[in-house]
């Protein structure tokens, strides 16, 4: 999290020559991502969107203000975010935001065993990569998935881990 901001996509790419941009959701759906217009990005720039296309794993959308593929380029690879309290609260169980699991304690499962603490949390569009600092400073990468990761406490912050034989 940075300054209590959640991030929630990234600008991809651009789109055609009217200054669209390709927006990749960080979140389950997309349509979870539409439900906000306005973010805001690194440099703690407000841009506001119009959506024109939803697809399962990329938004269309333009941006108030920008008009040309050339401005559109500006924004390429900037982060959108969304302050923490506007964010819904979460209500389901086993469900949790991915900014929850940073600097989370990793134990061995079944033992108080420390492993290491989480340091990020990846998405390249295959999944959640969780990337682990261990205890002897070295970092892992294992993907979020139960049978890694079978109990994740977020109040506690909290997660146990049955770590997956080397190759």
């Amino acid at each position: 999290m940075v300054n209590n901001l959640v991030c929630f996509g990234v600008i991809s790419n651009v789109h055609g020559l009217k200054g669209e941009v390709k927006i990749k959701p960080f979140t389950s759906s997309a349509s979870s991502f539409i439900e906000f217009h306005s973010f805001t990005d690194e440099e703690e720039n407000i841009l506001e969107f119009k959506y024109r296309s939803i697809g399962d794993s990329q938004i269309i959308a333009s941006i108030k203000g920008v008009t040309s593929r050339t401005d559109a380029e500006k924004f390429k690879g900037r982060k959108l975010y969304i302050l923490r309290e506007e964010l819904p609260e979460i209500k389901e169980e086993n469900t949790f935001y991915i900014e929850d699991l940073i600097d989370s304690k990793i134990i061995l499962e079944g033992s108080n065993k420390e492993f290491g603490i989480v340091t990020q949390v990846f998405n390249f569009g295959a999944g959640d990569i969780v990337e682990i600092k261990k205890i002897d400073n070295t970092k892992v990468l294992y993907n979020l998935t139960s049978k890694i990761f079978p109990v994740i406490d977020v109040n506690k912050k909290i997660i146990e881990i049955i770590p997956p034989e080397e190759v």
